[in-house]
């Protein structure tokens, strides 16, 4: 129904592929030199690191292909569509599979690498260096292709799933409003879900593709500021239900998580303060649980907590150890000194 926008500015996976090829292009023209049958030997060579890279890429697809998390049981006026999880289940067998063989069978596997480099050696001229090479590039475009084919999927596949699933709730939200007569609100619903499909697609592929690609420094912090800023303000005019929401911060997925922040970023009277503090305790990263504690800081300046809340609150952010004169610390210092403060005060 909506066409999904590609990642705008996630140059690191197609540098790794261009990089991969340069390096099997180099070894095919280098490696012959002077030998008679050098288009041969140069055909070989990038048909066996094309050969090599593809299996590894299919590994990595079978690796990374993202986890469904199971939906509630909900109304069956509220129920969403099941998602065939065939390719999931398929992906898990062969992972454990491939897994325990490999470990089972790890001598003969090396021996077969090395009978597959003795057959190979002929086609690379029969040089004493010949299997060498042969091995070099069996293992090392594999793991290239494994590398690429596991981000690849992780980032572009997870992203897009995660976006869609997030439109189809809209959807459906659409369809009861319009059963109920309510036309105008369906359409603005429907024009929400095309919204969020094209604007979300490429800003949660580039946080996906910064948190697994970048190393941790100042400056991809600010990045990932500049995409949550974003987030927010796509998020804005949008209304969600609880049950998304809390499917969002429930998700595997970092960005699935980091859009559910942002939303109730914008939507401070939605926020519930237990589920934020279990989001800051299984957070996936210092970002992620960053922006949840300055949530749960402005829901507090927005009205006083029941006593049980605030005990359970304080009590459990004094148990998470927060890097010492970090922002989070100092965040979750002024959240318990607040309910202390609001504790003596009743």
């Amino acid at each position: 129904m909506f066409a999904l926008r590609p990642p705008g500015k996630f140059k690191a996976l197609p540098a790794a592929v261009a990089a991969c090829l340069a390096v099997a292009v180099g070894i095919a023209l280098i490696y012959p030199l002077g030998q008679a049958n050098y288009a041969s030997i140069f055909t070989t060579i990038l048909a066996l690191a094309g050969a090599s890279a593809a299996g590894g890429a299919l590994l990595g697809f079978l690796f990374g292909i993202p986890r469904t998390v199971a939906d509630g049981q909900l109304p069956q006026t509220l129920r969403r569509v099941t998602p065939n999880t065939n390719l999931e289940q398929i992906s898990d067998w062969l992972t454990k599979i491939i897994v325990g063989v490999s470990l089972v069978q790890l001598g003969t596997i090396v021996d077969s690498l090395s009978r597959l480099a003795r057959s190979i050696a002929p086609a690379l001229g029969s040089q004493p260096s010949s299997q060498t090479v042969a091995v070099c590039l069996i293992v090392g475009f594999a793991i290239a292709g494994l590398l690429a084919g596991w981000t690849g999927t992780r980032i572009h596949l997870a992203t897009a799933i995660n976006q869609s699933d997030l439109a189809i709730d809209l959807i459906r939200q659409a369809k009861l409003a319009s059963q109920n007569g309510d036309e105008e609100t369906a359409e603005l619903l429907k024009d929400q879900a095309a919204e969020i499909l094209i604007s979300l697609q490429p800003i949660s592929s580039e946080y996906e593709s910064l948190r697994s690609a970048v190393q941790p420094s100042t400056h991809r912090t600010e990045q990932m500021k500049m995409l949550f800023d974003e987030l927010r303000d796509v998020l804005r005019p949008i209304v969600l239900d609880l049950t998304t929401v809390s499917n969002l911060l429930d998700s595997s997925s970092d960005s699935s998580r980091l859009i559910g922040l942002a939303y109730l970023e914008t939507h401070k009277e939605e926020v519930d303060t237990l589920r934020i503090l279990k989001v800051i305790q299984t957070s996936h990263s210092a970002f992620e649980q960053n922006n949840a504690l300055r949530l749960l800081r402005a829901k507090l300046e927005l009205q006083d907590w029941a006593d049980d809340d605030a005990t359970q609150i304080s009590s459990a952010l004094e148990r998470i150890h927060f890097t010492p004169r970090s922002e989070r610390k100092q965040i979750a210092r002024d959240i318990t000194e607040r309910l202390t403060d609001q504790t003596l005060n009743l």
